[in-house]
């Protein structure tokens, strides 16, 4: 059995606004930076419009292009957990590794709550980012990878069903 979890872009949608604004902008400032009005020199403005452009654009197109691709933030199946649901996320998870997995409810939002076997071996690797983010999931929830389910197109009892019929008797 396979679960896989699409993100919501709805943030994303509201970036892309945003940043659409501030490119034209500098869009216009670009244009008009040869007005006298302008105490400026008008080459300075330019050059840092023109990066502002080049800026703004490159977050929409990296915006509009993870928008368009349909990747899961969360994929459960036999072999384990992959979490990419955002820039904080785990990766993946072996089955072996996995000691507990609920889904919990805290401060409102719900979460796919995970307990490593060997809790010890992650917080010594030698990747750094992984054993800040245990450190910091242990000291928010008592719990070494907490995975928020507002990032997902998807509802509590979705996956709860889901774990329970991977991880539920076995674990």
């Amino acid at each position: 059995m396979e679960a896989r979890f699409e993100l919501k872009n709805g943030k994303l949608y509201i970036l892309i606004v945003v940043f659409a604004v501030f490119f034209l902008m500098g869009g216009w400032v670009f244009l008009h930076s040869d007005s006298p009005s302008l105490n400026i020199n008008p080459i300075v403005v330019k050059i840092s419009s023109f990066i502002s452009l080049l800026f703004f654009a490159a977050i929409i197109y990296f915006c509009v292009k993870t928008v368009l691709s349909k990747r899961a933030g969360l994929i459960i199946n036999e072999s384990g957990i992959t979490d990419k649901s955002s820039l904080l996320s785990f990766g993946f998870i072996s089955k072996k590794s996995i000691k507990e997995v609920r889904v919990e409810e805290l401060d409102g939002e719900y979460y796919l709550m995970i307990e490593l076997l060997d809790r010890d071996k992650y917080l010594n690797s030698e990747n750094d980012y992984i054993a800040r983010l245990l450190r910091e999931n242990i000291a928010n929830y008592d719990c070494e990878v907490a995975i928020p389910l507002s990032n997902l197109k998807c509802s509590f009892q979705e996956v709860k069903e889901v774990v329970d019929a991977v991880f539920g008797k076995e674990l």
